[in-house]
């Protein structure tokens, strides 16, 4: 046996890992959907009770809704169903409310294209198969690099924005002038989920005008910004309704956790 002829072992190849694992997603899927779906909702559901989704207000009649950091487009759902809720029982009694249900099999075939109308706008790409099961828009947008003509999809006026949990990658002061920008030009309203107590963006949007509403109970135990809508300058300060009373119906007792508010203050 000649070592100098023996033939060399080769290096085991590593499989390259895609950020896409599929086995990683779909852990993402099952953990996530509840929590950003039923916190759109309540945020929603509060905007709702100020008047926001009533015939002809701004979020009702909105041409056309988009969540930045959308990812596979839960915040869209949610919105895309709760405006159908409304505008069936919103003011109807409170056991209408409870009897009132969305036909689930619909998402089992393939749904009406909606691409106009809602859109998900994220970094990463390969959320765009699951948005697409949903019949919404999917585009590769960069807050830090944003492409406002792509947000608005051609409408002038009446956008709705989503924020979901993602000014903790974006608080500085050109996300500020970004979304006064924005509120300045296509885009009606940005309502917020965030996780923070305290968000920092809130005194920079004040300083450029932006009116700034906290969706939260503010008295009893403190600040509480987790949840926001920001209007354009000259809006109303208040909105009536809010904070919503102990009695109001919700389909989601208690989202976001509010009992002792035990939440971080960043």
């Amino acid at each position: 046996f000649d070592d100098a002829n023996a033939a060399t072992p080769r290096p085991r190849r590593r499989r390259p890992r895609r950020r896409g694992n599929r086995k990683r997603v779909a852990r993402y899927l099952r953990l996530k959907s509840w929590q950003r779906y039923t916190e759109t909702w309540a945020v929603l559901e509060r905007c709702a009770a100020a008047g926001l989704f009533d015939e002809g207000a701004i979020l009702e009649k909105a041409p056309r809704v988009v969540s930045i950091g959308g990812g596979p487009g839960y915040e869209l759902l949610a919105y895309d169903v709760f405006r159908e809720y409304w505008r069936d029982v919103g003011h109807a009694d409170d056991a209408s409310k409870a009897a009132w249900s969305f036909d689930a099999a619909r998402l089992a075939t393939p749904p009406p294209p909606k691409k106009t109308e809602f859109a998900s706008l994220d970094l990463q790409p390969s959320w765009v198969e699951y948005v697409d099961l949903l019949g919404y828009e999917f585009v590769q947008w960069d807050v830090h690099r944003p492409d406002v003509r792509a947000l608005a999809g051609g409408c002038a006026e009446g956008v709705v924005c989503l924020l979901s949990n993602i000014m903790c990658y974006c608080t500085d002061e050109e996300t500020a002038d970004l979304f006064a920008r924005l509120l300045d030009g296509p885009v009606a309203a940005i309502v917020a989920n965030e996780r923070g107590a305290e968000q920092g963006i809130c005194p920079k949007l004040t300083r450029r005008g932006v009116v700034v509403i906290k969706l939260l109970d503010n008295d009893v135990v403190g600040r509480d910004d987790r949840q926001l809508i920001f209007l354009p300058p000259g809006s109303a300060p208040t909105l009536p309704g809010i904070p919503l009373a102990d009695e109001t119906y919700r389909v989601f007792p208690n989202v976001p956790y509010e009992e002792k508010k035990g939440v971080r203050r960043s």
